[in-house]
């Protein structure tokens, strides 16, 4: 679901649900152990809602980093 949210092209008035869904992200990936993730979406948090280039940057960075962990976890599910 994040990363459906993220394949839009974000806009300056989806600052708020960018930074949301950051927030979610970091809970999830703590959880998960995914420390690259979580440092990304805690750092996206700390952008300043009005920063639309720095928040669309940091939504980048969060599609990279999740494509990069489905990836893993997929062939990490065809090796069991």
């Amino acid at each position: 679901m994040a990363s459906i949210q993220l394949t839009k092209n974000i806009q300056p008035e989806d600052s708020e649900m960018v930074l949301s869904l950051s927030h979610k992200l970091y809970g999830m990936s703590t959880s998960a152990g995914f420390i690259t993730l979580a440092e990304v979406s805690r750092e996206l948090q700390k952008v300043d809602v009005a920063d639309y280039l720095s928040l669309k940057a940091g939504a980048e960075n969060l599609k990279r980093e999740i494509k990069l962990l489905i990836s893993i976890l997929i062939n990490y599910s065809q090796e069991e």
